[in-house]
């Protein structure tokens, strides 16, 4: 009777999600299911998929065929996910990069990174022959036990797929935590094993881009020593050999060497590319440790930061704060706040966090006067702000109908097409922005007196926030290859000068007469305070190819949502039986 009752309660389920707005859109090659108010970009990301699909089976070796993509409106919550065992399904979260993934996965195009990422993902799972497709697929009728789950390029295949669209987009074309990580890393002596890599430590203050970004960094080393080819031959070969013993015995025909060896060859490579970065000064560095973001005070910078480690990180926790660099050394904590951004004002900081309540994510902008007062000023879709004599400046994104509107104390100043990454005001109330949209990942822009002007909107990629100096909107670009220098652009003219050489910095801003920024040490392991002597010099910024992607539009219908769902129930993605056991009964059941 309990089986018959959770049963209907199942069907009900499945029944009732119609009523809570699902839609689907058939394209081609994929069904598109989305939430009420979201079929402009449902379509989007429909034309989106069948123009870069074929690029993703080209780089894999493998068509999976027919798939689905979900779209998920969850908050400020940027993402994707790939459920290759759930009906070769996509989920695409609808949040654009903003704060801290403003830089660290350098969006040119966000649907159509997110896209080739998950889709390669399905392509490669999915590359199954032999004996372990007729176990996983006719015996058991899932992907679960798909060969290649097991392979060390589960993310390494679709950093480089990610990163083939655009020079300035994917992670291994960031110079902040794509390659040159790995170089500077390696000067700092903290290169990782390939054990250490494939093991996402906790307890390591890089986190997942051990897995995804070094072994992207690897891949990426294949495919230029060996060409994509072999590298297909690879994926070949591991799909149709028993699990554990298919990467091993893949390697060996495709490359000719243990996967182990490879990889010391790789390093003896990025050995050599990290001789050409210099030693800089380091005032500050977080050991084992992430840098957030950074703005001036009076006498110093002001920046958040987490520190990892056995003894933070142990139960998946972190050690975070707010910390003062005073110029001639010294350095306090005054928080022990998260903060996504930070801004301070007349010896208050203000700073934005995140928050998570019933699935759904939204950012807090709080007050905080050391040691005690503490007070909430807003809540909401923030995705960037500022205080101008006290009073809250913010930036609301709508990833509906993909618009900023900029609200000064609750009155609202302008609407614009654009994401604002972050708010400058100055001292005339004067505004300058940090945004992004399609094809630009970090343009700077001015509103004054009522008026908007874009002063810089070159394709290259930003840092992930701005400061003013002097009538200079002050920024990092990788405007030069491997390197994420601080830049300055003239509001008035528009003419670009450069601040520093030589330097990977996520962020910069300038007070007096020095410069300050962050980024990973060259030390040791952890990421750093860099000052420099301020030297401003003409740049001229070097011309390149715009990223004008426009999907091709194919012909889609609208589809029956409950048909489909009903389908999709009554295939289960598992069939052996699913042993289930909570400590007093045994269950069997089945996924669906």
């Amino acid at each position: 009777m309990k089986k018959i009752i959770m049963l209907l309660l199942a069907i009900v389920a499945l029944l009732a999600v119609p009523i809570l707005a699902n839609n689907v859109l058939e394209f081609p090659n994929a069904d598109i299911y989305y939430p009420e108010g979201y079929e402009k970009v449902a379509v989007y990301i429909g034309n989106t998929f069948e123009s870069i699909r074929p690029k993703a089976v080209e780089l894999v070796g493998n068509d999976p065929g027919r798939i689905n993509i979900v779209l998920a409106d969850f908050g400020t919550n940027t993402n994707g996910l790939a459920q290759v065992q759930n009906h070769k399904t996509i989920q695409i979260f609808v949040w654009p990069a903003d704060t801290i993934l403003s830089t660290r996965m350098n969006v040119s195009n966000l649907y159509r990174q997110l896209l080739i990422h998950e889709f390669t993902h399905i392509a490669h799972l999915t590359y199954t022959t032999g004996v372990p497709a007729f176990i996983s697929r006719v015996l058991l009728g899932t992907e679960m036990f798909s060969p290649q789950q097991l392979s060390p390029f589960v993310e390494g295949v679709t950093l480089f797929a990610e990163s083939s669209n655009y020079f300035s987009e994917g992670r291994l074309n960031n110079p902040m935590w794509g390659r040159e990580m790995a170089y500077q890393n390696m000067k700092a002596n903290a290169f990782p094993a390939l054990d250490y890599a494939l093991s996402v430590s906790r307890e390591d203050y890089r986190g997942g881009a051990l897995y995804y970004n070094y072994m992207a960094g690897f891949y990426d080393y294949l495919v230029r020593r060996f060409g994509i080819e072999s590298v297909k031959e690879f994926h070949g070969e591991v799909s149709g050999r028993l699990p554990v013993f298919g990467p091993i015995n893949a390697s060996q025909i495709a490359f000719g060497e243990t996967l182990d060896g490879l990889y010391n060859d790789w390093k003896e490579e990025v050995g050599i590319e990290a001789t050409k970065y210099a030693t800089l000064t380091e005032v500050r560095t977080v050991a084992n440790g992430q840098i957030y973001d950074m703005t001036k005070t009076e006498n110093g910078v002001l920046f958040s930061y987490s520190v990892f480690g056995e003894a933070s990180s142990w139960n998946g926790s972190v050690e975070r704060g707010i910390e003062e660099y005073v110029d001639g050394g010294f350095s306090r904590r005054l928080s022990d706040f998260g903060a996504l951004s930070l801004k301070w004002h007349e010896g208050n900081i203000y700073l934005m966090t995140s928050v998570t309540e019933r699935n759904t994510t939204s950012r807090e902008i709080w007050s905080h006067r050391p040691p005690l007062s503490v007070g909430l000023l807003d809540k909401g879709m923030i995705t960037a702000f500022d205080i101008y004599n006290g009073r809250l400046i913010k930036a609301l994104y709508d990833a509906k109908t993909e618009l900023s509107t900029i609200y000064f104390d609750g009155m609202q100043l302008i609407t614009i097409p654009w994401l604002v990454k972050d708010i400058v005001v100055l001292e005339d109330g004067s505004l300058a922005m940090l945004l992004s949209r399609n094809g630009i990942n970090g343009a700077i822009a001015t509103f004054t007196e009522g008026e908007f002007r874009v002063i810089l909107d070159d394709p290259y990629l930003k840092g992930r926030g701005i400061d003013y100096q002097e009538g200079k909107v002050v920024f990092t670009a990788a405007y030069e290859e491997g390197y994420m220098d601080a830049f300055a652009v003239e509001v008035k003219s528009g003419e670009v000068f450069r601040l520093t050489e030589g330097a990977n910095l996520e962020k910069a801003v300038v007070l007096d007469s020095t410069v300050y920024g962050f980024g990973h040490s060259r030390r040791e392991k952890g990421m750093s305070i860099y000052v420099f002597g301020l030297e401003s010099t003409p740049y001229s910024v070097k011309e390149v190819e715009p990223d004008d992607f426009e999907p091709t539009s194919v012909e889609y219908t609208s589809g029956n949502y409950l048909k489909k769902a009903f389908l999709h129930f009554l295939k289960p993605v598992l069939r052996a039986p699913l042993v289930s056991y909570d400590g007093e009964n045994i269950s069997l059941g089945f996924l669906t």
